[in-house]
């Protein structure tokens, strides 16, 4: 028997929860940078809690509430690789912790998600692998104290995507309180963000997917727009000069490591990015995202 967040009883594992819908959802367009985001209910709720964080992009929400990695794991192909995104964001683990199908070992907990994210990458699909969120107790499972467990599993998540190539989304840090559970305005039960904490945790999930798609070279690239350029511009004194295409919403530089290093709204045609931001020669990736499209160019700066 399969046991919620919530404290009831679930049942059947919920596998083909999303059959019809991922029929009428069909194939991406040529010019769509579909993200599948994969999880649990943290996952589930954030559609319900900031439905306008989804709206109007090339998001698709895959959580299932109660699920552990194992029960995500056996239904990923069906709802992330056969949808064909660029990115699949997996968050999981937390009801691993509390044990919701049973007692299970940290390094099992993340050998599934390791096994999701080498699905996707197998598929040509790059991989954000979000941090567990903090939780000072369940409290459908008051017995549990997932509070070291989580601080562990996070470390294993981390190491993993880095040493893979993967980008590591560190909700974690942004949301945890000095008791090592949730700051309270983040959250409705200690477990579940609220309005307040998506809205934290968004950002974080919004730049490491540009990192990702960044990352994936011609993947990142949905067309062409002759009006979007970018090149170094020492005749102006500045390191680097951005000219967006028109309908751009927001524009990011990384460096070659993936690591954000100049990010705003637009709000204007072009952009001077001075010395102080781009101090190192090397490669660096422009992106600006448009009508839920994101375009990239590589730049490389030699001073």
């Amino acid at each position: 028997m399969f046991f919620g967040e919530s404290g009831f009883a679930q049942g059947l594992p919920n596998l083909n929860y999303y059959k019809d819908a991922n029929e009428k959802i069909g194939m991406p367009a040529s010019d769509e940078n579909r993200v599948v985001f994969m999880g649990n209910s943290i996952t589930q709720f954030w559609s319900t809690t900031h439905p306008a964080f989804f709206e109007g992009k090339p998001y698709i929400n895959r959580g299932i509430s109660g699920q552990t990695t194992p029960l995500m794991l056996s239904r990923f192909v069906t709802d992330v690789v056969d949808l064909k995104p660029v990115v699949v964001v997996i968050e999981g683990g937390t009801n691993d912790i509390a044990e919701n199908s049973g007692p299970i070992t940290l390094e099992k907990i993340a050998e599934n998600i390791s096994k999701m994210a080498q699905l996707a990458k197998t598929n040509g699909i790059q991989v954000v692998l979000s941090s567990v969120l903090p939780a000072y107790q369940y409290n459908w499972r008051p017995d549990i104290k997932p509070i070291e467990k989580i601080i562990a599993l996070n470390e294993l998540i981390k190491s993993y995507a880095e040493e893979n190539g993967m980008i590591y989304a560190d909700f974690y840090s942004a949301l945890v309180s000095e008791d090592k559970g949730m700051k309270d305005e983040y959250t409705l039960d200690g477990v579940y963000p609220n309005l307040a904490g998506y809205e934290v945790m968004e950002p974080i999930v919004e730049a490491a997917i540009e990192q990702a798609m960044s990352l994936t070279g011609t993947h990142s690239i949905s067309g062409t727009d002759i009006n979007f350029k970018v090149f170094p511009n020492p005749v102006s004194g500045v390191a680097l000069s951005i000219i967006v295409p028109e309908g751009a919403t927001k524009i990011s530089v990384f460096d070659i490591s993936g690591k954000v290093v100049y990010k705003k709204k637009v709000t204007k045609k072009e952009y001077l990015i001075n010395n102080s931001v781009i101090k190192n020669n090397g490669i660096y990736i422009v992106s600006v995202f448009t009508s839920g499209k994101s375009l990239s160019k590589k730049v490389i700066i030699s001073k």
